[in-house]
Order: C-alpha cells, then structure tokens, then sequence
C-alpha cells in the first residue's frame, strides 16, 4: 500500500480510485489459495523533469481451475509513477490488459529472471 499514492487509480473491469480500494481489489493476490501474479518492467521511461515515469511490460497470473488444473493468463501492465517531495515514487495509475496471443520466449524468459530488487 506505501507505493500507491492517495490519489491513485487502477482501472480494470472497473476503475478502483485510492489506496484502501486498489488494496481491497488485490487482496486476493496475497491470499494463500489464490492467484498468483508477477509482472516485470520491459520499458521504464522518466520525463526530463524527473516527476512522472512509465513502466510498462509483461504480466503472468497462475491460478487453478475447478478441477485443480493451473491455468496461465498473460498480459501487459502499464504504471505511471509520480516521484513525491520526498523523492520516493508512487503509482498514480495501474492498468492491464490481456495479452491476445501466447508470449514469445523472451518475454517468458523475462519473467522467470529472479528479483533483484
């Protein structure tokens, strides 16, 4: 919650505005019997003035179906962050949409690179 700033919006199925509501949406993400997602930036650009950034790239949720089969959805993500007077970043907006054909196995590969962070 510390990284989403108090006027921040998640647009999704429908659009979530502020901390307590994007948390409350993606509680189901830190249950121990739900899905599983992880997203990693391909593309960050930052304006020149240094306020406003873009990530942007891949997303994978793992969940399970009814009869305990994994399913695999893919995507993409997009944030924009706004760096506070505090020089600490926060997102401001948060969507993604589904991907519309499988990844390419440099995206795949993107995505099983361990954290370093």
């Amino acid at each position: 919650k510390s990284f989403l700033d108090d006027d921040a919006r998640l647009v999704g199925r429908s659009v979530m505005s502020g901390p307590d509501a994007i948390t409350e949406a993606w509680k189901v993400f830190f249950a121990d019997d739900g899905p599983a997602i992880k997203g990693r930036p391909q593309f960050v650009e930052v304006l020149d003035d240094g306020t406003l950034a873009l990530t942007r790239g891949p997303f994978r949720m793992t969940s399970k179906n009814a009869d305990g089969s994994p399913i695999e959805q893919w995507g993409t993500f997009n944030s924009v962050w706004r760096k506070k007077s505090d020089g600490e970043w926060q997102v401001i907006f948060a969507a993604g949409s589904s991907a519309a054909e499988p990844p390419d196995e440099e995206t795949r590969k993107l995505l099983e690179q361990e954290e370093d962070c």
